[in-house]
């Protein structure tokens, strides 16, 4: 997860990893993210987290009891490379 900062607004670019924490799918018209099964988004990945999803009713008792609500919304950059279109949503609890 790379952010850097261009014409005033942040942007998130993400790098293709085989060992990451999210998968990527498409259905020929968007890309989306989505985290992996029985990922724990402990108090060190939620920064990141939050990066790419709204994330509800987070706590550190509730890091591994999310629901997927929403994907995040992906735009192609290059062979490897994904910028984020649209925050998804995690409903912790």
């Amino acid at each position: 997860l790379n952010q850097s900062r261009a014409a005033q607004t942040n942007s998130v670019v993400l790098e293709g990893d085989r060992q990451g924490n999210y998968w990527l799918f498409s259905d020929n018209s968007e890309i989306y993210l989505v985290p992996k099964q029985n990922l724990k988004i402990t108090d060190n990945r939620i920064s990141n987290t939050k990066d790419l999803f709204d994330c509800q009713d987070y706590t550190e008792q509730n890091y591994d009891k999310f629901v997927l609500i929403k994907p995040a919304v992906l735009v192609a950059q290059g062979n490897r490379n994904w910028q984020l279109k649209e925050k998804g949503k995690l409903q912790f609890g």
